[in-house]
């Protein structure tokens, strides 16, 4: 509690260094970091979402920060892929040791849980796609991009329903050689796309 004391008290000049929108950002972001580990990370749905609001706003600080408009598509295609992560990270550990882990994993059953993803899946492709169109700056060219986005999707919700993996996201980000290969692709396809 003294610690952070401490940092509370050197984030308040900090803050006043900031503009009042990504002040805003900062400050809801912590927020709604302490609402979560206070009580809102053991009702279910509402954890995911808390936990996904968290990275939306570290996005959209980013760009308070930048003095750029903020990108609504993008910003949903976030929300989405932050969803699905974390809906694949709940599926995991109710696989593993059931509703024992979390108490926020009673209200969630594998079936319902393969529902969502799905769910996000298409809603996270959708929303990346009209991104692309509309606001990327690149469009059309970056919508070459769109094949390895769906295979990224599709090799995670693999990962995840049919071999039992994702306790991890980052971990199966990071680690599977088949999405690094993809991402590779993709990060070639983006650099070319702008390039042109």
């Amino acid at each position: 509690m003294a610690f952070a004391g401490l940092l509370a008290a050197a984030l308040v000049p900090l803050l006043a260094l900031l503009d009042a929108g990504a002040a805003g950002a900062v400050l809801l972001f912590l927020t709604v970091n302490a609402a979560y580990s206070w009580r809102l990370k053991h009702l279910h749905l509402l954890d995911v979402f808390i936990v996904a609001t968290g990275f939306v706003l570290r996005l959209l600080g980013g760009y308070e920060a930048s003095g750029h408009p903020v990108a609504g598509w993008l910003v949903l295609t976030v929300l989405t892929l932050c969803l699905l992560l974390i809906l694949g990270k709940r599926r995991h550990e109710l696989g593993v040791s059931g509703t024992g882990h979390r108490p926020a994993l009673a209200g969630y059953s594998a079936h319902f849980l393969d529902l969502v993803l799905v769910m996000c899946s298409g809603l996270t492709m959708v929303s990346y796609l009209l991104y692309l169109r509309t606001e990327s700056g690149y469009a059309p060219a970056a919508l070459l991009t769109a094949p390895c986005a769906l295979f990224a999707l599709f090799r995670y919700l693999q990962i995840v329903v049919v071999k039992s993996e994702g306790g991890s996201p980052v971990r199966t980000l990071l680690r599977d050689p088949v999405m690094l290969s993809n991402s590779s692709v993709w990060a070639a396809l983006l650099l070319v796309v702008q390039l042109v």
